[in-house]
């Protein structure tokens, strides 16, 4: 009997949660921008990509993840810091590839990709490796952002240039304060 009481009497405590004492943690006032989106991928000679994507635009890096639209599995990611760029492809075996970019200005990138002010006409943003060209600019929460993108990759320079058009779909924005 008494082992029963105790029994119960620690359950009791347990239940109300009087000793799972949660600790506050202070929020990082990270000021990320994180964007759901749905892309279109058009190259050259092949059939049209539909991929699901999550932008992260935070002060010091841009972080690209891609989900397939019906299963949910990542596809890869794309990391763009001031001084490189890192794509990670979750189908060839976690394969990472880094470029140098030579210090570019990553805020150039964020003012084409995120624009306080409706732009009537294109911008370009251009390093060693990529050539970036933003057009149709909507207006969301936060900005204004591009509907359509057009990229120019070179892996090496003396190589030939890969040509992808890109068509957004915004689904949702959030600010992470």
């Amino acid at each position: 009997m008494n082992k029963f009481l105790t029994a119960c009497f620690i359950l009791c405590f347990f239940s109300c949660q009087t000793f799972n004492i949660k600790k506050t943690t202070a929020k990082n006032g990270s000021g990320q921008l994180i964007i759901y989106s749905n892309v279109d991928l058009e190259f050259a000679n092949q059939k049209t990509s539909k991929i699901k994507t999550k932008i992260k635009i935070s002060r010091d890096s841009i972080s690209i993840l891609g989900y397939h639209p019906l299963l949910g599995i990542e596809l890869g990611r794309l990391l763009i810091t001031d001084d490189r760029l890192e794509i990670k492809s979750s189908l060839t075996n976690n394969e990472k590839i880094t470029h140098k970019t030579g210090g570019d200005k990553l805020n150039r990138l964020k003012k084409s990709l995120v624009s306080p002010k409706l732009k009537q006409d294109s911008s370009i943003y251009e390093n060693n490796i990529i050539k970036l060209v933003f057009r149709d600019y909507l207006a969301m929460e936060g900005g204004f952002f591009p509907k359509k993108i057009t990229c120019l990759y070179s892996p090496n320079q003396a190589g030939s240039k890969t040509k992808a058009n890109i068509s957004v779909e915004y689904k949702s924005i959030k600010k992470d304060l």
